[in-house]
Protein backbone atom coordinates (compact mmCIF):
# COMPACT_ATOMS: atom_id res chain seq x y z
CA UNK A 1 0.00 0.00 0.00
CA UNK A 2 1.42 3.37 -1.04
CA UNK A 3 0.90 6.18 1.46
CA UNK A 4 0.47 9.74 0.27
CA UNK A 5 2.86 12.12 1.98
CA UNK A 6 1.18 14.71 4.18
CA UNK A 7 1.28 18.27 2.91
CA UNK A 8 3.91 20.21 4.79
CA UNK A 9 2.37 22.77 7.16
CA UNK A 10 4.19 25.97 8.12
CA UNK A 11 1.35 28.56 8.34
CA UNK A 12 3.30 30.85 6.05
CA UNK A 13 6.14 31.11 8.59
CA UNK A 14 8.63 28.32 7.85
CA UNK A 15 11.36 29.87 10.01
CA UNK A 16 9.39 29.58 13.25
CA UNK A 17 6.37 27.32 12.61
CA UNK A 18 8.71 24.37 12.45
CA UNK A 19 8.33 20.68 13.46
CA UNK A 20 8.87 21.57 17.12
CA UNK A 21 6.13 24.21 17.07
CA UNK A 22 3.77 21.85 15.21
CA UNK A 23 4.21 19.20 17.92
CA UNK A 24 2.99 21.60 20.59
CA UNK A 25 -0.33 20.44 22.08
CA UNK A 26 -3.11 21.13 24.54
CA UNK A 27 -5.08 18.48 26.41
CA UNK A 28 -6.88 17.44 23.21
CA UNK A 29 -4.80 18.00 20.07
CA UNK A 30 -1.33 18.44 18.66
CA UNK A 31 -0.91 21.66 16.71
CA UNK A 32 -0.12 20.18 13.30
CA UNK A 33 -2.85 17.53 13.59
CA UNK A 34 -5.42 20.15 14.58
CA UNK A 35 -4.57 22.35 11.60
CA UNK A 36 -4.98 19.43 9.19
CA UNK A 37 -8.25 18.36 10.78
CA UNK A 38 -9.70 21.86 10.51
CA UNK A 39 -8.68 22.06 6.86
CA UNK A 40 -10.27 18.70 6.07
CA UNK A 41 -13.42 19.06 8.16
CA UNK A 42 -14.37 22.61 7.23
CA UNK A 43 -12.75 22.80 3.79
CA UNK A 44 -10.76 25.88 4.73
CA UNK A 45 -7.28 26.91 3.63
CA UNK A 46 -4.13 26.53 5.68
CA UNK A 47 -3.97 30.19 6.75
CA UNK A 48 -7.47 30.17 8.22
CA UNK A 49 -6.92 26.80 9.90
CA UNK A 50 -3.64 27.99 11.45
CA UNK A 51 -5.34 31.13 12.75
CA UNK A 52 -8.17 29.11 14.32
CA UNK A 53 -5.81 26.54 15.84
CA UNK A 54 -3.66 29.21 17.50
CA UNK A 55 -6.36 31.60 18.73
CA UNK A 56 -7.17 31.35 22.42
CA UNK A 57 -5.40 30.68 25.69
CA UNK A 58 -5.88 26.90 25.38
CA UNK A 59 -5.17 26.62 21.67
CA UNK A 60 -2.89 23.73 20.63
CA UNK A 61 -0.76 26.01 18.45
CA UNK A 62 1.26 28.96 19.68
CA UNK A 63 1.91 32.41 18.19
CA UNK A 64 4.74 31.00 16.07
CA UNK A 65 2.06 29.25 13.95
CA UNK A 66 -0.44 32.11 13.95
CA UNK A 67 -0.19 33.87 10.56
CA UNK A 68 -1.07 37.33 11.86
CA UNK A 69 1.77 37.14 14.40
CA UNK A 70 4.46 34.80 13.14
CA UNK A 71 5.41 36.76 10.03
CA UNK A 72 7.15 39.26 12.30
CA UNK A 73 9.23 36.51 13.95
CA UNK A 74 12.59 35.08 13.02
CA UNK A 75 14.54 32.19 14.47
CA UNK A 76 16.65 34.83 16.23
CA UNK A 77 13.93 36.87 17.97
CA UNK A 78 11.37 34.09 18.38
CA UNK A 79 11.97 33.36 22.06
CA UNK A 80 12.04 37.01 23.08
CA UNK A 81 8.79 37.73 21.24
CA UNK A 82 7.08 34.64 22.64
CA UNK A 83 8.11 35.57 26.18
CA UNK A 84 6.91 39.13 25.70
CA UNK A 85 3.65 38.05 24.07
CA UNK A 86 3.01 35.63 26.92
CA UNK A 87 3.47 38.42 29.45
CA UNK A 88 1.37 40.81 27.36
CA UNK A 89 -1.51 38.33 27.02
CA UNK A 90 -1.42 37.54 30.75
CA UNK A 91 -1.58 41.22 31.65
CA UNK A 92 -4.38 41.79 29.14
CA UNK A 93 -6.41 38.87 30.51
CA UNK A 94 -6.07 40.08 34.11
CA UNK A 95 -6.97 43.62 33.02
CA UNK A 96 -10.06 42.49 31.12
CA UNK A 97 -11.32 40.27 33.91
CA UNK A 98 -10.84 42.94 36.57
CA UNK A 99 -12.25 45.77 34.50
CA UNK A 100 -15.37 44.24 33.00
CA UNK A 101 -17.23 41.47 34.76
CA UNK A 102 -19.39 40.91 31.70
CA UNK A 103 -16.51 40.48 29.27
CA UNK A 104 -16.45 36.67 29.45
CA UNK A 105 -19.69 35.99 27.63
CA UNK A 106 -20.42 32.44 26.58
CA UNK A 107 -16.81 31.47 25.73
CA UNK A 108 -16.19 31.12 22.01
CA UNK A 109 -15.30 27.75 20.53
CA UNK A 110 -13.64 28.83 17.28
CA UNK A 111 -13.52 25.29 15.92
CA UNK A 112 -17.29 25.01 16.34
CA UNK A 113 -18.38 28.36 14.91
CA UNK A 114 -15.91 28.46 12.03
CA UNK A 115 -18.47 26.84 9.70
CA UNK A 116 -21.69 28.43 11.02
CA UNK A 117 -23.66 30.54 8.58
CA UNK A 118 -27.28 29.59 9.42
CA UNK A 119 -27.79 28.67 5.78
CA UNK A 120 -27.15 32.27 4.69
CA UNK A 121 -23.44 32.67 3.96
CA UNK A 122 -23.89 36.01 2.18
CA UNK A 123 -25.23 37.80 5.25
CA UNK A 124 -24.62 35.58 8.29
CA UNK A 125 -20.88 36.22 8.17
CA UNK A 126 -18.19 36.80 10.79
CA UNK A 127 -19.49 40.32 11.47
CA UNK A 128 -23.06 39.13 12.01
CA UNK A 129 -21.84 36.28 14.24
CA UNK A 130 -19.90 38.80 16.37
CA UNK A 131 -23.03 40.82 17.18
CA UNK A 132 -24.46 40.36 20.62
CA UNK A 133 -26.64 41.45 23.50
CA UNK A 134 -25.45 42.17 27.06
CA UNK A 135 -25.11 38.43 27.73
CA UNK A 136 -24.02 36.57 24.60
CA UNK A 137 -22.40 36.92 21.23
CA UNK A 138 -24.37 35.53 18.31
CA UNK A 139 -21.93 32.83 17.17
CA UNK A 140 -21.18 31.77 20.74
CA UNK A 141 -24.87 31.48 21.56
CA UNK A 142 -25.62 29.35 18.51
CA UNK A 143 -22.74 27.02 19.40
CA UNK A 144 -23.86 26.77 23.04
CA UNK A 145 -27.45 25.97 22.06
CA UNK A 146 -26.33 23.24 19.67
CA UNK A 147 -24.16 21.63 22.33
CA UNK A 148 -26.47 22.03 25.31
CA UNK A 149 -29.71 20.92 23.67
CA UNK A 150 -28.22 18.72 20.93
CA UNK A 151 -30.11 20.58 18.23
CA UNK A 152 -29.04 21.27 14.68
CA UNK A 153 -27.63 24.54 13.40
CA UNK A 154 -30.86 25.74 11.78
CA UNK A 155 -32.88 25.40 14.97
CA UNK A 156 -30.13 26.97 17.08
CA UNK A 157 -29.86 29.92 14.68
CA UNK A 158 -33.62 30.45 14.77
CA UNK A 159 -33.66 30.40 18.57
CA UNK A 160 -30.67 32.73 18.91
CA UNK A 161 -32.24 35.32 16.60
CA UNK A 162 -35.83 35.21 17.88
CA UNK A 163 -36.85 38.16 20.05
CA UNK A 164 -36.11 41.86 20.43
CA UNK A 165 -33.11 41.23 22.67
CA UNK A 166 -31.73 38.20 20.84
CA UNK A 167 -27.95 38.17 20.34
CA UNK A 168 -28.31 37.38 16.63
CA UNK A 169 -29.95 39.60 14.05
CA UNK A 170 -32.25 38.70 11.19
CA UNK A 171 -29.24 38.04 8.94
CA UNK A 172 -28.67 34.81 10.94
CA UNK A 173 -32.34 33.83 11.20
CA UNK A 174 -32.96 31.01 8.70
CA UNK A 175 -36.61 31.91 8.10
CA UNK A 176 -35.64 35.45 7.05
CA UNK A 177 -32.04 35.60 5.91
CA UNK A 178 -32.15 33.52 2.72
CA UNK A 179 -33.59 36.40 0.70
CA UNK A 180 -31.43 39.07 2.29
CA UNK A 181 -28.52 40.88 0.65
CA UNK A 182 -25.67 42.48 2.53
CA UNK A 183 -26.12 46.25 2.62
CA UNK A 184 -23.27 48.52 1.57
CA UNK A 185 -22.02 51.25 3.88
CA UNK A 186 -23.51 53.89 1.57
CA UNK A 187 -26.90 52.18 1.69
CA UNK A 188 -26.82 51.99 5.48
CA UNK A 189 -25.89 55.66 5.80
CA UNK A 190 -28.63 56.65 3.34
CA UNK A 191 -31.18 54.76 5.46
CA UNK A 192 -30.42 56.68 8.67
CA UNK A 193 -33.23 58.69 10.22
CA UNK A 194 -33.34 62.46 9.89
CA UNK A 195 -32.46 62.76 13.59
CA UNK A 196 -29.05 61.22 12.83
CA UNK A 197 -28.02 64.21 10.70
CA UNK A 198 -26.80 67.66 11.81
CA UNK A 199 -28.89 70.67 10.85
CA UNK A 200 -27.38 72.58 9.15
CA UNK A 201 -25.05 70.01 7.56
CA UNK A 202 -21.38 70.11 8.52
CA UNK A 203 -19.01 71.81 6.10
CA UNK A 204 -15.95 69.94 4.84
CA UNK A 205 -12.63 71.77 5.32
CA UNK A 206 -9.48 71.38 3.27
CA UNK A 207 -6.22 69.92 4.55
CA UNK A 208 -7.63 67.68 7.30
CA UNK A 209 -6.24 64.23 8.10
CA UNK A 210 -7.56 61.77 10.68
CA UNK A 211 -4.52 60.09 12.23
CA UNK A 212 -3.89 57.17 14.55
CA UNK A 213 -1.07 54.75 15.37
CA UNK A 214 -0.74 51.03 16.06
CA UNK A 215 2.13 48.65 16.63
CA UNK A 216 1.48 46.01 14.00
CA UNK A 217 -1.09 44.33 11.72
CA UNK A 218 -2.50 42.41 14.69
CA UNK A 219 -4.39 45.63 15.43
CA UNK A 220 -6.51 45.41 12.26
CA UNK A 221 -9.76 44.53 14.04
CA UNK A 222 -9.15 47.16 16.71
CA UNK A 223 -8.78 49.76 13.96
CA UNK A 224 -11.97 48.59 12.27
CA UNK A 225 -13.88 49.10 15.51
CA UNK A 226 -12.47 52.56 16.18
CA UNK A 227 -12.80 53.80 12.60
CA UNK A 228 -16.32 52.44 12.24
CA UNK A 229 -17.49 54.20 15.40
CA UNK A 230 -15.74 57.41 14.37
CA UNK A 231 -17.40 57.21 10.96
CA UNK A 232 -20.81 56.70 12.55
CA UNK A 233 -20.28 59.61 14.94
CA UNK A 234 -18.61 62.11 12.62
CA UNK A 235 -16.61 61.19 9.54
CA UNK A 236 -19.60 60.01 7.46
CA UNK A 237 -20.29 63.72 6.99
CA UNK A 238 -16.80 64.47 5.60
CA UNK A 239 -14.88 61.30 4.69
CA UNK A 240 -11.63 62.99 5.69
CA UNK A 241 -8.45 61.12 4.70
CA UNK A 242 -7.21 58.61 7.28
CA UNK A 243 -3.56 57.85 8.04
CA UNK A 244 -2.58 54.84 10.15
CA UNK A 245 1.01 54.82 11.41
CA UNK A 246 2.53 51.43 12.22
CA UNK A 247 5.86 50.32 13.67
CA UNK A 248 5.88 46.81 12.19
CA UNK A 249 5.04 46.36 8.49
CA UNK A 250 1.68 45.23 7.13
CA UNK A 251 1.25 42.97 4.13
CA UNK A 252 -0.61 44.29 1.09
CA UNK A 253 -3.63 42.09 1.75
CA UNK A 254 -4.29 43.54 5.18
CA UNK A 255 -3.73 47.11 3.97
CA UNK A 256 -6.29 46.62 1.21
CA UNK A 257 -8.75 45.08 3.66
CA UNK A 258 -8.58 48.16 5.88
CA UNK A 259 -8.68 50.53 2.91
CA UNK A 260 -11.79 48.83 1.56
CA UNK A 261 -13.35 48.98 5.01
CA UNK A 262 -12.75 52.74 5.27
CA UNK A 263 -14.23 53.62 1.87
CA UNK A 264 -15.30 56.11 0.67
CA UNK A 265 -12.68 57.77 2.91
CA UNK A 266 -9.14 57.42 1.58
CA UNK A 267 -6.85 55.47 3.95
CA UNK A 268 -3.11 54.82 3.93
CA UNK A 269 -0.92 52.73 6.24
CA UNK A 270 2.46 54.36 6.82
CA UNK A 271 5.61 53.11 8.53
CA UNK A 272 6.51 55.31 11.49
CA UNK A 273 9.87 53.73 12.15
CA UNK A 274 12.82 52.00 10.57
CA UNK A 275 13.46 48.51 11.92
CA UNK A 276 14.68 48.23 15.49
CA UNK A 277 18.04 47.01 14.20
CA UNK A 278 18.32 50.20 12.12
CA UNK A 279 17.67 52.26 15.25
CA UNK A 280 20.37 50.34 17.11
CA UNK A 281 22.85 50.74 14.26
CA UNK A 282 22.71 54.50 14.79
CA UNK A 283 23.36 54.23 18.54
CA UNK A 284 26.73 53.99 20.24
CA UNK A 285 27.82 50.85 22.04
CA UNK A 286 27.33 52.56 25.40
CA UNK A 287 23.83 53.69 24.43
CA UNK A 288 22.88 50.14 23.46
CA UNK A 289 24.29 48.74 26.72
CA UNK A 290 22.28 51.31 28.68
CA UNK A 291 19.11 50.52 26.73
CA UNK A 292 19.54 46.79 27.38
CA UNK A 293 19.93 47.50 31.10
CA UNK A 294 16.73 49.55 30.97
CA UNK A 295 14.95 46.64 29.31
CA UNK A 296 16.43 43.84 31.43
CA UNK A 297 18.09 42.22 28.41
CA UNK A 298 21.37 40.37 28.79
CA UNK A 299 24.28 41.82 26.78
CA UNK A 300 24.39 38.83 24.41
CA UNK A 301 20.62 38.80 23.77
CA UNK A 302 18.67 40.71 21.13
CA UNK A 303 16.27 43.51 21.93
CA UNK A 304 12.72 43.40 20.56
CA UNK A 305 9.90 45.93 20.52
CA UNK A 306 8.14 43.76 23.11
CA UNK A 307 10.71 44.01 25.90
CA UNK A 308 9.49 46.01 28.91
CA UNK A 309 11.80 48.91 29.71
CA UNK A 310 12.16 51.27 32.66
CA UNK A 311 13.83 54.69 32.87
CA UNK A 312 16.16 54.83 35.89
CA UNK A 313 16.83 58.54 35.32
CA UNK A 314 13.11 59.28 35.66
CA UNK A 315 11.61 57.11 38.45
CA UNK A 316 8.10 58.43 37.76
CA UNK A 317 8.18 57.12 34.19
CA UNK A 318 6.18 53.95 33.58
CA UNK A 319 7.79 50.63 32.69
CA UNK A 320 6.42 49.91 29.23
CA UNK A 321 7.25 47.83 26.15
CA UNK A 322 10.03 49.37 24.08
CA UNK A 323 7.48 49.96 21.31
CA UNK A 324 5.56 52.28 23.65
CA UNK A 325 8.73 54.23 24.29
CA UNK A 326 9.17 54.63 20.55
CA UNK A 327 5.53 55.64 20.18
CA UNK A 328 6.05 58.44 22.70
CA UNK A 329 9.18 59.62 20.90
CA UNK A 330 7.56 59.40 17.47
CA UNK A 331 4.46 61.34 18.49
CA UNK A 332 6.50 63.91 20.41
CA UNK A 333 8.78 64.87 17.53
CA UNK A 334 9.11 62.70 14.42
CA UNK A 335 5.43 62.75 13.47
CA UNK A 336 5.50 66.49 12.71
CA UNK A 337 8.14 65.87 10.02
CA UNK A 338 6.63 62.74 8.50
CA UNK A 339 6.16 63.02 4.71
CA UNK A 340 2.69 61.45 4.93
CA UNK A 341 1.43 64.59 6.71
CA UNK A 342 3.20 67.16 4.56
CA UNK A 343 0.17 68.06 2.44
CA UNK A 344 -2.18 68.52 5.41
CA UNK A 345 -2.69 71.50 7.71
CA UNK A 346 -4.77 69.85 10.43
CA UNK A 347 -4.34 66.54 12.24
CA UNK A 348 -7.34 65.08 14.03
CA UNK A 349 -5.74 62.50 16.32
CA UNK A 350 -7.61 59.51 17.75
CA UNK A 351 -5.96 56.68 19.68
CA UNK A 352 -6.90 53.29 18.29
CA UNK A 353 -8.85 52.62 21.51
CA UNK A 354 -10.65 55.99 21.60
CA UNK A 355 -14.22 54.87 20.91
CA UNK A 356 -17.14 57.13 20.04
CA UNK A 357 -20.45 56.66 21.86
CA UNK A 358 -22.80 59.04 20.01
CA UNK A 359 -23.19 61.38 17.07
CA UNK A 360 -21.12 64.55 17.27
CA UNK A 361 -23.66 67.36 17.33
CA UNK A 362 -21.08 70.05 16.59
CA UNK A 363 -18.13 70.11 14.23
CA UNK A 364 -14.81 70.72 16.02
CA UNK A 365 -13.12 71.52 12.70
CA UNK A 366 -15.41 74.54 12.31
CA UNK A 367 -14.10 75.88 15.64
CA UNK A 368 -10.54 75.01 14.70
CA UNK A 369 -10.53 76.68 11.28
CA UNK A 370 -12.72 79.71 11.90
CA UNK A 371 -10.84 80.69 15.05
CA UNK A 372 -7.37 79.92 13.66
CA UNK A 373 -6.59 77.66 16.62
CA UNK A 374 -3.33 75.80 17.15
CA UNK A 375 -4.86 73.01 19.24
CA UNK A 376 -8.23 71.79 20.53
CA UNK A 377 -8.36 69.08 23.16
CA UNK A 378 -10.90 66.82 24.82
CA UNK A 379 -9.29 66.65 28.25
CA UNK A 380 -6.78 68.63 30.29
CA UNK A 381 -4.84 67.92 32.43
CA UNK A 382 -3.95 64.25 32.21
CA UNK A 383 -0.79 63.79 34.20
CA UNK A 384 2.07 66.27 34.32
CA UNK A 385 5.81 66.63 33.91
CA UNK A 386 7.89 68.16 36.67
CA UNK A 387 11.67 68.15 36.34
CA UNK A 388 14.50 70.64 36.44
CA UNK A 389 15.47 69.57 32.92
CA UNK A 390 12.12 70.90 31.71
CA UNK A 391 13.04 74.38 33.00
CA UNK A 392 16.32 74.16 31.11
CA UNK A 393 14.63 73.00 27.91
CA UNK A 394 12.12 75.88 28.06
CA UNK A 395 14.85 78.47 28.54
CA UNK A 396 16.92 76.98 25.73
CA UNK A 397 14.00 76.83 23.29
CA UNK A 398 11.95 79.92 24.14
CA UNK A 399 14.17 82.10 26.32
CA UNK A 400 11.70 81.97 29.20
CA UNK A 401 9.99 79.45 31.43
CA UNK A 402 6.55 78.94 32.92
CA UNK A 403 5.74 76.87 35.95
CA UNK A 404 2.01 76.32 35.44
CA UNK A 405 -0.51 75.89 32.61
CA UNK A 406 -4.26 76.08 33.19
CA UNK A 407 -7.59 76.59 31.39
CA UNK A 408 -9.36 79.88 32.11
CA UNK A 409 -13.08 80.72 32.15
CA UNK A 410 -12.98 81.44 28.42
CA UNK A 411 -11.84 77.86 27.81
CA UNK A 412 -8.31 78.70 26.64
CA UNK A 413 -4.85 78.08 28.05
CA UNK A 414 -3.15 80.55 30.34
CA UNK A 415 0.28 80.30 31.94
CA UNK A 416 1.95 81.46 35.13
CA UNK A 417 5.66 82.30 35.27
CA UNK A 418 7.93 80.71 37.82
CA UNK A 419 7.87 82.92 40.92
CA UNK A 420 11.24 81.85 42.29
CA UNK A 421 14.53 81.30 40.52
CA UNK A 422 14.84 77.65 41.59
CA UNK A 423 11.15 76.74 41.24
CA UNK A 424 10.64 73.54 39.25
CA UNK A 425 7.99 73.74 36.55
CA UNK A 426 5.00 71.39 36.76
CA UNK A 427 3.35 71.27 33.37
CA UNK A 428 0.01 69.49 32.94
CA UNK A 429 -0.63 67.49 29.78
CA UNK A 430 -3.25 67.56 27.07
CA UNK A 431 -4.73 64.06 27.17
CA UNK A 432 -3.28 62.18 24.22
CA UNK A 433 -6.24 60.01 23.20
CA UNK A 434 -7.86 62.79 21.15
CA UNK A 435 -6.92 66.28 20.04
CA UNK A 436 -6.77 68.39 16.89
CA UNK A 437 -3.55 70.19 16.02
CA UNK A 438 -2.52 72.82 13.50
CA UNK A 439 0.39 71.11 11.77
CA UNK A 440 1.82 74.35 10.38
CA UNK A 441 2.19 75.63 13.94
CA UNK A 442 3.90 72.53 15.34
CA UNK A 443 6.26 72.09 12.42
CA UNK A 444 7.31 75.74 12.38
CA UNK A 445 11.07 76.15 12.72
CA UNK A 446 10.90 77.44 16.29
CA UNK A 447 8.49 74.84 17.65
CA UNK A 448 10.05 71.92 15.82
CA UNK A 449 13.41 72.91 17.25
CA UNK A 450 11.87 73.06 20.73
CA UNK A 451 10.37 69.59 20.34
CA UNK A 452 13.70 68.25 19.12
CA UNK A 453 15.31 69.62 22.28
CA UNK A 454 12.58 67.98 24.34
CA UNK A 455 13.60 64.47 23.30
CA UNK A 456 17.30 65.00 22.58
CA UNK A 457 19.57 62.32 24.07
CA UNK A 458 16.48 60.54 25.46
CA UNK A 459 16.01 57.65 23.05
CA UNK A 460 12.80 55.62 23.52
CA UNK A 461 11.73 57.75 26.48
CA UNK A 462 8.21 57.57 27.84
CA UNK A 463 8.96 60.43 30.24
CA UNK A 464 9.40 63.11 27.56
CA UNK A 465 6.26 62.04 25.79
CA UNK A 466 3.74 63.15 23.20
CA UNK A 467 1.24 64.59 25.69
CA UNK A 468 3.83 67.06 26.95
CA UNK A 469 4.93 67.73 23.36
CA UNK A 470 1.42 68.69 22.22
CA UNK A 471 0.88 70.92 25.26
CA UNK A 472 4.22 72.66 25.54
CA UNK A 473 4.54 74.73 22.31
CA UNK A 474 0.87 75.73 22.35
CA UNK A 475 1.09 77.06 25.91
CA UNK A 476 4.37 78.86 25.30
CA UNK A 477 3.53 80.46 21.95
CA UNK A 478 -0.27 80.65 21.57
CA UNK A 479 -2.21 79.96 24.79
CA UNK A 480 -5.21 82.03 23.66
CA UNK A 481 -5.48 79.84 20.51
CA UNK A 482 -5.53 76.60 22.53
CA UNK A 483 -9.12 75.61 23.33
CA UNK A 484 -10.73 73.05 25.61
CA UNK A 485 -13.69 71.12 24.15
CA UNK A 486 -16.03 71.09 27.14
CA UNK A 487 -15.34 74.71 28.10
CA UNK A 488 -16.38 75.70 24.58
CA UNK A 489 -19.57 73.64 24.49
CA UNK A 490 -18.30 70.46 22.80
CA UNK A 491 -19.27 67.23 24.57
CA UNK A 492 -18.59 64.17 22.42
CA UNK A 493 -18.48 61.38 25.02
CA UNK A 494 -15.43 59.55 23.65
CA UNK A 495 -14.84 56.35 25.62
CA UNK A 496 -11.23 55.70 26.60
CA UNK A 497 -9.95 53.60 29.51
CA UNK A 498 -13.45 53.41 30.97
CA UNK A 499 -14.00 57.17 30.98
CA UNK A 500 -15.92 59.60 28.77
CA UNK A 501 -13.80 62.43 27.39
CA UNK A 502 -11.26 61.62 30.10
CA UNK A 503 -13.49 63.34 32.66
CA UNK A 504 -16.12 61.00 34.11
CA UNK A 505 -16.57 57.25 34.36
CA UNK A 506 -18.74 55.57 31.77
CA UNK A 507 -21.66 53.42 32.98
CA UNK A 508 -19.41 50.36 32.67
CA UNK A 509 -15.67 50.20 32.13
CA UNK A 510 -15.77 47.87 29.13
CA UNK A 511 -16.91 49.32 25.82
CA UNK A 512 -18.29 46.06 24.40
CA UNK A 513 -20.71 45.73 27.30
CA UNK A 514 -21.59 49.42 27.07
CA UNK A 515 -22.27 49.14 23.34
CA UNK A 516 -24.50 46.08 23.67
CA UNK A 517 -26.43 47.79 26.48
CA UNK A 518 -26.86 51.10 24.62
CA UNK A 519 -26.64 50.50 20.87
CA UNK A 520 -30.38 50.79 20.31
CA UNK A 521 -30.15 54.42 21.42
CA UNK A 522 -27.55 55.22 18.76
CA UNK A 523 -28.94 54.35 15.35
CA UNK A 524 -25.87 55.18 13.28
CA UNK A 525 -23.55 53.30 15.62
CA UNK A 526 -25.74 50.20 15.70
CA UNK A 527 -26.43 50.04 11.96
CA UNK A 528 -22.84 50.67 10.88
CA UNK A 529 -20.79 49.03 13.62
CA UNK A 530 -22.68 46.24 15.38
CA UNK A 531 -20.51 43.16 14.91
CA UNK A 532 -17.19 45.00 14.94
CA UNK A 533 -16.77 45.23 18.71
CA UNK A 534 -13.49 43.61 19.78
CA UNK A 535 -11.97 46.01 22.33
CA UNK A 536 -13.18 47.17 25.73
CA UNK A 537 -11.36 50.47 25.20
Amino acid sequence: MVRTAKKKIDCGCPRVCDPIALKRSNSHFRCGDRIRKLMEKYKINETKACEAASDGSNAPCGPECRPTVCKNMTEFNKNEILDSLSKFESEKKVSNLSSDNNSERDGDDIDSIIHIDCGCPLVCDSVALNKGNPHFRCGSRITALMKKYEINETKACETASNGNDAPCGSECRPTKCKKMKKLTKDAIIASLSKSEWPDPPFEKYEGVAVVTKVLWPEDLDLLKQMLCLFTAAYNRHHNYDIIVFTTLPWDAEKIKELQDFALPAKLSVEMDSPSLSDHLDKMTEDEIKYLKRRCGVEPNKKLTWFHHCSEPDYPKASTVPLAYGWQAEFRAYHIWKHPALSKYKYMMWLDSDALCTKNWDRDPMKYMVENDLVVMFDNFPQGSTSHKELNEKMMKAYGRKVCYIGVNEAGTFYTKPCEQENEIATIGHIHGFHHITNLDFYRSEKNLKALGMLIENKKFSRFWDDQLAVTYPAAMEAPERSWDYRANGLNFGIHHNGQLDGKEKNDVFGYITWFNNNKKGWEAGMKLCDGYMVSHG
